[in-house]
């Protein structure tokens, strides 16, 4: 197990100058002000590579250098006019592993050395062969098999009597999340419906899992906005964690844009996205009490927090009350909430851990995900408007692409090059937020909404004046 890296500087302006990191660690190496690893040499790209520690690795990946990363004078990647990023890292099998006393060479006139300081200890599910296991069983998909014997799409067993699951008769399944599936599901007391989602099997979730699956509920049952889905319960049942929350008719927003034919209508998707930021504004701002597990207390403290990020907004996480053009837009899937006032105190996420979704996140947030701050919602935010109204992501995410080097390397299209009809204004303010140098274009919620809004033509800010 990897306990300290130090990455020593050789060769360069800075030689002599030492970087201590102790925990996972993603460190981004280059001339620009942002990155980990500051090397203000000229042969050195803005970002030219990314060096990532986990508990038992560390790996080394080119992010689009133009005069190549090395190791030990092996060449691992570089970015040149003759040929794309994906066919220079597919010389590279080995995934670029980083080993003590490796020298890591950059451009023509740097280099570093990576001293790993480890200790004797073997992960516990490979500390014996028992474990190995050449055709592992698919707990999903067994599960699969077998509810596909017990369910129809009524919600019946075979025997005709309703699936019941803690008390509530389980209608349908409304698909498959993260942790586990999600059911449309009645209260037979009250005859209401909700949403009840539940861990696909306890035994397989550690307990960080099974933490993370009860932060999210509890984060919601603090929750109390229109524009929020709402949690009623958190419990445990039959092995399996569940809670109980707002049941949207209408699926979420991925499903609308493919009924839609691959993008939204001007008027839909800033309907929808007025609601969104709404919500957004809401929980960046709410007062909430908490239970946080921190490396400071040996147990649970309760502590008064303002505001929480998502950290993974999409149009997956956004649900619709109906099948409408005109839906009630609600924020959920907070599992990649975080306090950030408590940010360093929640043992939620790990330093190197990256929270979210790619093709929706901003290069701050891959690079810096424990320390998240509100922007990183809002720059998301605005990627997933682009999306609604183009059908696209906002970053060129091509075909077999290394996701993470477009998150870090490059910028945002202009909503223009890609949708023409999309009127100018709008198209500034959405430019404007997905705008990442020097900062972020917009630091809160409230900054962009009021742009937007000024930015609205007469026709469409009429048809949208219940949500503005």
């Amino acid at each position: 197990m990897i306990k300290k890296v130090t990455v020593e500087v050789l060769k360069g302006i800075l030689a002599g100058q030492k970087y201590e990191y102790e925990g996972e660690k993603r460190i981004l190496i280059g001339r620009q002000a942002d990155c980990g690893i500051i090397m203000p040499d000229k042969t050195v790209s803005k970002h030219h590579c990314l060096l990532e520690i986990s508990s038992y690795e560390v790996k080394l990946s080119d992010v689009g250098s133009l005069n190549g990363t090395y190791i030990n004078n092996r060449m691992i990647g570089q970015w040149d006019n003759n040929r794309t990023y994906d066919e220079a890292m597919t010389e590279n099998p080995d995934e670029n592993i980083v080993r003590n006393g490796d020298e890591i060479g950059l451009g023509r006139s740097c280099s570093l050395r990576c001293l790993i300081d480890t200790e004797d200890t073997v992960p516990e599910e490979v500390n014996t062969p028992d474990n190995i296991n050449d055709n592992p069983i698919d707990y999903k998909k067994l599960e699969d098999e077998i509810l596909e014997e017990l369910v129809g799409p009524s919600g019946q067993q075979k025997s005709g009597k309703p699936l019941m699951f803690d008390g509530y008769r389980k209608i349908s399944c409304l698909g498959r999340g993260g942790w586990g599936r999600v059911w449309k599901v009645q209260d037979p007391s009250s005859g209401k419906y909700y949403a009840l989602k539940s861990m696909v099997s306890d035994v397989d979730f550690n307990d960080d899992a099974k933490r993370l699956i009860l932060r999210e509920s509890g984060i919601n049952e603090f929750l109390s906005h229109k524009n929020v889905i709402k949690t009623y319960k958190t419990d445990l049942a039959e092995g399996k964690f569940y809670f109980l929350m707002d049941l949207c008719e209408g699926g979420n927003v991925s499903d609308l844009i493919k009924r839609k034919g691959g993008k939204l209508p001007l008027e839909t998707a800033t309907w929808i996205m007025l609601q969104v930021l709404s919500g957004l504004d809401y929980i960046h701002n709410v007062d909430i009490d908490v239970a946080v597990q921190s490396r400071m207390f040996s147990g649970k403290k309760e502590t008064s927090v303002k505001g929480i990020v998502h950290r993974d907004l999409k149009p997956e996480n956004i649900y619709l009350s109906d099948y409408s053009d005109f839906p009630v837009a609600m924020i959920g899937d907070f599992g990649m909430a975080k306090a950030y006032e408590l940010a360093g105190l929640s043992r939620n996420t790990n330093d190197g851990n990256v929270c979210g979704s790619g093709q929706f996140m901003c290069r701050k947030q891959a690079l810096d995900c424990r320390y998240s701050k509100p922007e990183v919602d809002v720059w998301a935010a605005a990627a997933t408007y682009f999306y609604m109204l183009t059908g696209k992501y906002a970053k060129n995410f091509k075909t077999d692409s290394d996701v993470w080097y477009v998150v870090m390397s490059e910028k945002a299209r202009p909503i223009r090059s890609i949708n023409p009809a999309i009127p100018q204004e709008i198209a500034q303010v959405i430019d404007k937020a997905l705008t990442e140098e020097p900062k972020i274009g917009f630091s809160t919620v409230e900054e962009f909404r009021k742009e937007l809004v000024a930015a609205l033509p007469a026709n469409l800010k009429n048809a949208v004046q219940e949500v503005i």
